[in-house]
């Protein structure tokens, strides 16, 4: 009974537990991750993460004293030097005061890395402990990332938001450093050794999901850049921007294009619609060969439970007369219409119980033939983090690829990780449907850095380390051996206006943050190099200007009414409970609130005002592992935000802070 009851709680997780998303608008929500990676860090990965957290303290001080005592100890002398110098600072100074955990980004010098010396094994934490930055390889200013004055904060390796100033000292919250550097992320002691050639093997092909969903989005033409300076080929947009198409033009890049929800009864009822769409967003581009255009996306997720079946009856017709609108236009060779679909989509309590769910059952059916007719790939999103998310007790190892898990018996099968167990749930349910050999297509993978306890970058930083290393290897699934799988990264950067309904970290599921700066060490190509990503190069910020409560203030009736405001009307998503700004105090957390809706605002000085309650200042308010960042100046496509659909839950937060003060 315990044993049958295990298996159903685990693989039923594995195979249906996606978040809800509510606004349609929001077609690329995603979930959430899992921070507590387990003992080990630098000494070997055993744990005793004696650095981690401890914050050097002194900011700016020339830090060349505190490197003696590195040696083998972790290096958690945390360098009280910041940044300066970073000669003996050894990277792993995770400077609290703004000017630096630059993490001896500016002159680095790092050459001593004194800090994870010993027998630290250098990479045993990827760089993750607590500040070790530049990849253990302290390689100076690792990733300075292009222009200088802003996007410093791309070092450290785990910077969940390093902030936008790293390189010289103003620092928009340089403090930032590894966002809860003590994670601990080393691993499992009883972690089975990997002696696999991950150096030599050939690259692996990742694609990645490029979402807008942002108040102030960064310019199509830098995030084409950075796709290229990451050696990114192939990209999933969840529309067809213009914009974005273009600037994708004649680079090589494998593109997928999509057809938003809102618009699939247009599709569906009227063939005409179908027609002048793929004539204004297929044609245009691939008559010429200027866009390596391949796919169509139908919708995305249509049938997630969450929309009460609002888009069921229209998603079929609409793939059907999008796929016919492209083989009459002459490209239903070259490009194919799908409908990326969600893993709630299929169920069972084991890999083999697979079968597609009941109520859609029929539509599933019809979608299949058509896909199967034109050649076609059935896309699935799958996420990991979920199982974690929704139930505590979810056995972690399952989640990140952890070598050594014990692993669930399925018939003749052994089932390891949650990727594995989902992927052959879904081929399961493909082969009682007819279909056992379509083609797949992983649409979104990845987990969140903030928003959550579990959501942190030294937990993403986990989760697409073991995910590399199972593409890396090309060993397929127990049900398809071999199978080398096609899979697209959930997301490239940050998204600070999608909808929180479905939680917090919906803002935060990017590899890069919102200004384009990198969150921690990954390898796009799968061969196990522990280095920081390129970050977007020419970004222009804001003034240095921060927005604060004003400490006077002692009406806090009036502060609840306007943190509501600013919460609603801007993010406060990492203030939730085990975030990266859950430490601040009250009173800070609401300069925090203030200072995000005044950002995201255009700092407009009527954006500081709330009924006098706040002030501007020229001082960085960034306090310790929180960032208070400095907005991007997107010229002029800045876009307001305010997600109704999210009011309740952020009127969750509101009252979380509200209540100490009130006391």
């Amino acid at each position: 009974m315990a044993r049958a009851a295990f298996f159903f709680f685990l693989f039923l997780f594995i195979s249906n537990h996606l978040i809800c998303q509510v606004l349609a608008q929001d077609d690329e929500n995603k979930d959430d991750g899992d921070n507590k990676d387990g003992n080990g860090s630098n000494n070997n990965g055993n744990g005793n993460d004696n650095n981690g957290n401890n914050n050097g303290n002194n900011g700016n001080n020339n830090g060349n004293n505190n490197n003696g005592n590195s040696n083998g100890n972790n290096g958690n002398n945390n360098s009280n030097g910041g940044n300066n110098n970073g000669n003996n600072n050894n990277g792993n100074n995770n400077g609290d005061n703004g000017n630096g955990n630059n993490n001896n980004n500016n002159n680095g010098n790092n050459g001593n890395n004194n800090g994870n010396t010993g027998n630290n094994n250098g990479n045993s934490n990827g760089g993750n402990s607590g500040g070790n930055n530049n990849d253990n390889n302290n390689n100076g200013n690792n990733n300075k990332n292009g222009d200088n004055s802003n996007n410093g904060n791309s070092n450290n390796n785990n910077n969940s938001g390093g902030n936008s100033d790293n390189g010289n000292n103003n620092n928009n919250g340089g403090n930032n450093n590894n966002n809860n550097g003590n994670n601990n992320n080393g691993g499992n002691h009883n972690a089975k050794v990997d002696n696999f050639d991950y150096a030599h093997i050939k690259p692996v092909d990742v694609g990645v999901n490029w979402g807008n969903l942002a108040s102030h989005p960064l310019p199509a033409k830098i995030i084409v850049q950075m796709l290229k300076d990451n050696g990114i080929k192939r990209a999933k947009l969840f529309d067809a921007d213009e914009t974005s198409v273009k600037e994708l033009a004649h680079t090589g890049i494998e593109v997928m294009v999509a057809i938003p929800n809102g618009m699939l009864f247009d599709m569906a009822v009227d063939y005409s619609n179908a027609q002048n769409w793929v004539k204004e967003n297929v044609t245009r581009w691939v008559k010429d060969g200027s866009v390596k255009l391949k796919y169509v996306a139908v919708g995305n997720e249509p049938f997630l439970k969450s929309y009460n079946d609002s888009f069921v009856k229209d998603t079929f017709p609409a793939l059907k007369n999008v796929q016919q609108a492209l083989v009459e236009a002459g490209h239903g060779k070259m490009v194919k219409a799908t409908v990326p679909l969600n893993a709630d989509v299929y169920e069972g309590t084991l890999p083999s119980d697979g079968v597609f769910r009941k109520d859609i059952k029929q539509h599933i059916d019809n979608i299949l033939k058509n896909l199967h007719d034109n050649e076609s790939p059935f896309i699935v999103n799958i996420y990991p983090f979920l199982s974690l998310y929704e139930s505590p007790d979810f056995p972690v190892e399952y989640a990140f690829f952890e070598q050594g898990a014990k692993g669930l018996q399925d018939k003749n099968h052994r089932y390891t990780n949650v990727l594995d167990g989902n992927y052959d749930t879904l081929l399961s349910a493909l082969k009682k449907a007819g279909y056992p050999d379509i083609k797949i297509i992983i649409g979104e993978i990845g987990w969140p850095t903030d928003g959550h306890k579990a959501a942190t970058s030294q937990s993403a930083q986990k989760f697409y380390d073991g995910l590399f290393k199972k593409l890396a290897k090309r060993d397929g699934t127990p049900l398809r051996p071999g199978t080398e799988f096609d899979v697209y990264l959930f997301g490239f950067l940050d998204e600070d206006a999608k909808s929180i309904a479905p939680g917090k970290f919906e803002r935060h599921w990017g590899i890069f943050r919102f200004d384009g700066q990198p969150k921690f060490p990954i390898d796009f190509t799968g061969r196990g190099q522990n280095k920081m990503p390129v970050g977007a190069k020419g970004v222009k910020y804001y003034d240095h200007k921060w927005c604060v409560l004003d400490k006077g203030v002692t009406n806090f009736e009036l502060v609840d009414q306007q943190l509501f405001k600013a919460c609603q009307e801007g993010d406060c998503t990492a203030t939730e409970p085990g975030s990266s700004c859950s430490g601040l105090d009250n009173l800070t957390k609401v300069s925090y609130a203030f200072n995000m809706y005044f950002q995201m605002n255009q700092q407009g000085k009527k954006a500081c005002d709330f009924e006098g309650l706040a002030l501007i200042t020229d001082k960085n308010a960034s306090v310790g592992n929180c960032l208070f960042p400095i907005q991007i100046d997107s010229g002029g496509a800045a876009i307001l935000v305010n997600l109704a659909t999210g009011a309740a839950a952020m009127a969750a937060t509101v009252a979380g802070i509200l209540l100490t003060i009130l006391m």
